[in-house]
């Protein structure tokens, strides 16, 4: 998890996909969400999850147009592509990271995908079914 300021923050967000939570110690509803952030964060792959201390870099929250917090911002390559405002639960934060960022967020585990790669035997077994049939 990465901790932003006004000296890292445009490089961060500007390359690949990157949600921020902008935050605040004092928050209450941020301190609620934190865990859930972090939780997705860990789950996720080829997405930059990072948060920023609204208290601690006022310009930069001011800059990005923060009225309130807990605020997510969503960035592909530097842009902002959508945002949302208050805590949520975690099975809502994640919907919404796999809605914004769609195939480049996918969970660590695909059950679609098989390591022993026999996912041609059931297709030889069908055949085997046909041919006894005939």
């Amino acid at each position: 998890m990465k901790n932003l300021t006004s000296n890292d923050f445009s490089d961060v967000t500007g390359k690949g996909n990157t949600v921020v939570d902008f935050w605040a110690p004092w928050c209450g509803p941020c301190k609620v969400f934190a865990p859930r952030f972090e939780s997705v964060a860990q789950r996720q792959t080829g997405i930059t999850f990072a948060k920023l201390n609204t208290e601690d870099e006022p310009e930069v929250a001011q800059k990005q147009g923060i009225r309130a917090i807990p605020t997510l911002i969503f960035y592909r390559d530097g842009k902002a592509i959508e945002r949302f405002s208050g805590a949520m639960d975690e099975a809502q934060f994640e919907k919404k990271v796999k809605d914004v960022f769609g195939a480049s967020a996918p969970s660590p585990i695909d059950p679609d995908e098989d390591d022993d790669d026999d996912s041609d035997d059931d297709e030889d077994d069908e055949d085997d079914e046909m041919e006894m049939a005939a």
